[in-house]
């Protein structure tokens, strides 16, 4: 992927910024739970997006800084679960707190 990949604007991720997830996906993610599917975003980061029962999770990676932000829909009522979140990805606590939040919500499917 290259600059200008979204009608001439849009930042590409970087090789590094992505080496850095896969490898922090492996290292940290538990194998048990459903992986997201990953979209670039325009600004060079990378959004992740589940959607598990009756909620939809979006978790914005920026690459360069190795943090994340955490929403949470629900799909069927005004509930909205988990609050938005900043998450410090080089941290070991917050891809702990990223896999109970998406625990919670597999469970209440």
């Amino acid at each position: 992927m290259e600059d200008g990949w979204l009608d001439g604007g849009g930042k590409a991720p970087s090789h590094q910024g992505l080496d850095w997830l896969s490898d922090s996906f492996q290292r940290n993610f538990p194998d048990e739970l459903p992986l997201p599917y990953l979209y670039p975003t325009p600004e060079g980061g990378i959004e992740a997006e589940w959607s598990l029962g009756k909620h939809s999770v979006i978790l914005e990676f920026h690459l360069d800084t190795h943090q994340g932000d955490w929403l949470q829909f629900s799909k069927k009522s005004e509930d909205e679960g988990y609050p938005p979140h900043s998450l410090d990805l080089d941290k070991m606590e917050e891809w702990h707190w990223l896999a109970t939040a998406i625990s919670d919500c597999i469970q209440e499917e």
